[in-house]
């Protein structure tokens, strides 16, 4: 063999070493972090649930993050879709594009009578190219936190570029407190029970409970942005037992979930008395009626007689 022939076949031996030389690519990590301030709560206390979300160890500052509480009875107790951190606009897959509270027409109303039917309207687009998995969830909270209905009322196979509009009602319970309550809507590619993550930061619509029409209208107070992942709600009217948290979010193409637990024991609660007057404002020589339907008995299925 001459030189060169020698030179040419160790060339080439060297040349196929290389290429069958499997190159390594290390997948990234996605893992989300929940938890709660106490493992043991009492009927009445608040409620805080933290996390974070991190990609090869790094903190994420931009994900969303999906937050299901079921109920001792395994039912939705809060539905929610909180930021790791400030979410910047931008271009996702299926958004809600409008949410407002109204009346059964879809005109816009801001007050409710305790124990009325109030209605909301929601509209969602698929701004995708492909089909998308898409459910609704929908949280409705009282002004002192409590909450009031958790539910998913809709999920389809939505078509790409495709827009949906839905009204529906809910039930204003006439134990409710009065106040400024708020709906929050997400949507999910399925439950966060299920794995599922959301696809846009939630909506938030406010609306009063109050006990007589012809009252004048507290003012309605914002919805404030949660940020840096931390969720809060009352356990006012909370049955013992123990309450099950489940989390998704979906970062970089990727997606991961998490789960945990956490108890609540009875506990005896005072009423909180709230009382109104009619008419308002009172004028001379008015007969004027004193209200207290406002007042609320706190605890698991507490009445006042």
């Amino acid at each position: 063999m001459s030189k060169n022939t020698w030179c040419l076949f160790v060339l080439i031996s060297m040349l196929i070493t290389i290429i069958s030389i499997p190159n390594r690519i290390e997948a990234s990590t996605l893992f989300l972090n929940i938890s709660t301030d106490k493992q043991i709560y009492y009927t009445g206390d608040m409620v805080t649930i933290t996390g974070n979300v991190t990609l090869d160890g790094v903190p994420v500052s931009d994900a969303l993050v999906g937050i299901q509480v079921d109920s001792p009875s395994q039912n939705p107790y809060l539905i929610r879709t909180a930021p790791t951190g400030e979410i910047q606009s931008g271009n996702f897959e299926v958004n809600i594009t409008e949410l407002y509270v109204c009346d059964a027409h879809g005109i816009p109303q801001t007050s409710f009578l305790k124990g009325s039917l109030a209605y909301y309207k929601i509209k969602w687009k698929n701004y995708a190219s492909v089909y998308k998995p898409v459910l609704i969830g929908i949280y409705i909270e009282f002004s002192n936190k409590a909450p009031c209905k958790a539910y998913f009322p809709f999920g389809e196979l939505m078509p790409p570029q495709a827009e949906e509009t839905l009204i529906l009602s809910f039930e204003i319970p006439y134990e409710s407190p009065l106040g400024t309550a708020t709906l929050y809507a997400s949507v999910f590619n399925q439950t966060p029970k299920e794995g599922g993550f959301p696809y846009c930061p939630e909506k938030a619509a406010t609306f009063n409970i109050i006990s007589y029409q012809d009252c004048s209208d507290p003012p309605l107070t914002p919805a404030t942005p949660l940020q840096n992942f931390n969720i809060n709600f009352s356990l006012a009217f909370a049955q013992s037992g123990t309450y099950y948290v489940y989390a998704g979010t979906g970062y970089g193409g990727s997606h991961v979930s998490n789960s945990m637990t956490f108890g609540v024991q009875p506990k005896v609660l005072p009423p909180i008395a709230d009382f109104q007057w009619y008419p308002c404002p009172a004028g001379v020589n008015l007969s004027i009626t004193f209200d207290a339907s406002g007042s609320i008995a706190q605890g698991y299925n507490d009445t006042i007689i």
